[in-house]
């Protein structure tokens, strides 16, 4: 008996400044698809294919749509230690990296765009592995809004606070992931 196939992931952030979203589709197996959605006229960019998990959770697109930050574990081109895994900035929709820090470990945050020209990596740097951070962008050491201190803070610091930047309130008193 064959097991049932799995159906693909979809994951949407939105641009919260301009009429843009990205959608991650996740599926078949370890493949993620990037596109751009413009939602003023409902048409989408189809993009980059990539063989690699990209932690939906630890993602983010920047308030004008014009970046994209993920986080990605793989097979890596490198042969050096520590190169599976890492967080980039890229245009989408393409995942094609403008900068890129190799990370070797998926115990991460994600990166979260504090404002439209301030990146939060969730850790320090200066500089990144490869490439170059984009003109108008720089790094900060500013906290996101929601800092978790559970258990699933890695997946949730970085959600929790898209979620909390797009208008969304936890309700007081309600039972917590």
């Amino acid at each position: 008996m064959n097991p049932p196939a799995t159906p693909c992931r979809l994951y949407v952030y939105l641009a919260n400044d301009a009429p843009l979203a990205v959608v991650l589709r996740r599926g078949p197996s370890s493949w993620t698809r990037l596109s751009l959605w413009h939602t003023d006229d409902d048409t989408f960019d189809h993009g980059q294919w990539m063989k690699n998990r990209v932690y939906e959770r630890r993602c983010d697109l920047s308030p004008d749509g014009s970046l994209f930050t993920y986080f990605a574990f793989g097979s890596s081109h490198d042969t050096e230690p520590g190169k599976d895994s890492w967080v980039a900035i890229s245009h989408p929709p393409w995942f094609s990296a403008l900068a890129l820090w190799f990370l070797g470990m998926t115990y991460y945050t994600g990166g979260f765009f504090v404002e439209q020209d301030r990146l939060w990596l969730g850790f320090e740097s200066t500089s990144p592995d490869r490439g170059f951070l984009p003109d108008n962008l720089s790094l900060t050491t500013d906290r996101p809004p929601h800092d978790d201190r559970t258990p699933n803070w890695t997946d949730r610091t970085v959600w929790l606070s898209r979620l909390l930047r797009g208008g969304w309130r936890p309700v007081p008193g309600a039972a917590r992931e």
